[in-house]
C-alpha cells in the first residue's frame, strides 16, 4: 500500500524515512483511501500550490503530523479586482 501513497504524494523526497512512518502507522485500506483523499485535496490547495510547491511538506513529516487529519482549507472567494485578492491572500497583514 506504500507504493500507492508514494505515488498519489507531490512531493518526492525522503522514500526512506516516509515508507518507515507509513510502516509504523500500518493503514487498513478504509485510512489509505482517508489519507489519499486528503492529499488530494492538499494538492488543490493554495499553501500546496504556492511558489511552485514550496509548502508542500515532505511525505514523512505529513504522515507524522496526521496531517490527514487536518480541516481542510476553505475556499477564497474569487475575484477580479486585485486589492480584494490580495486580502484574500493575507498579504496585507500588520508589517
Amino acid at each position: 500500500m506504500f507504493g500507492e501513497f508514494w505515488s498519489a504524494y507531490p512531493k518526492k523526497v525522503g522514500k526512506g524515512a516516509a515508507e518507515a512512518k507509513f510502516g509504523k502507522i500500518n493503514p487498513d485500506r478504509a485510512l489509505l483511501d482517508k489519507m489519499l483523499v486528503a492529499i488530494e485535496t492538499g494538492k488543490r490547495s493554495r499553501q500546496w500550490q504556492k511558489d511552485n510547491g514550496q509548502f508542500i511538506p515532505n511525505p514523512a513529516t505529513w504522515l507524522h503530523q496526521r496531517r490527514w487529519e487536518d480541516e481542510p482549507e476553505k475556499p477564497a472567494a474569487t475575484t477580479n479586482n486585485p486589492f480584494l485578492q490580495l486580502l484574500n491572500e493575507g498579504g496585507l497583514g500588520d508589517e
